[in-house]
């Protein structure tokens, strides 16, 4: 069992190892990879360099940029190194989630980032925090019409 259980791929030995084998490297080397798609080359690579994650997935590219993920539509995007002379990488795009590829698809939550922006109703004043917001410490002040005006006015001013 320890020597079966060191090896990351199954092997040709007897038994069902070579069909098991057969089975995943022909799923495995269906992916198709679009020539003239440089993203998709980057995809076709990462595929073919984990065979043991692509063996857990459907993925199909649809148009560029776009790939049909187990029957989930998703994005993915070139991420280019921060630094020069730096790494770029593969990012996937799944509704407010953006994660590096390789984690995605090994479906870990690391490095997943989420974007608040888009979930919910929030305006602008949400992403400023209560404490810098700008008070005028008036809301027990009783005004009539013609003065709340005034104030606002003055206030806009500030």
């Amino acid at each position: 069992a320890s020597s079966s259980s060191g090896r990351a791929y199954p092997v040709a030995e007897g038994g069902g190892g070579a069909s098991a084998s057969r089975r995943s490297n022909s799923k495995v080397s269906a992916y198709e990879v679009d020539k003239e798609d440089l993203l998709d080359q980057h995809v076709g690579y990462y595929l073919r360099h984990h065979p043991e994650v692509h063996a857990l997935h459907s993925i199909a590219r649809k148009r560029p940029g776009i790939y049909d993920l187990d029957g989930r539509e998703i994005k993915v995007e070139w991420q280019y190194a921060t630094e020069p002379g730096g790494q770029g990488f593969l990012v996937a795009l799944d509704g407010p989630l953006r994660q590096p590829f390789a984690d995605y698809m090994e479906m870990t939550e690391a490095n997943a980032e989420y974007d608040s922006q888009g979930i919910g109703s929030k305006s602008a004043l949400h992403s400023i925090p209560k404490e810098k917001r700008m008070s005028f410490h008036d809301q027990h002040k009783m005004y009539n019409r013609l003065e709340a005006m005034k104030v606002a006015k003055e206030q806009a001013l500030v």
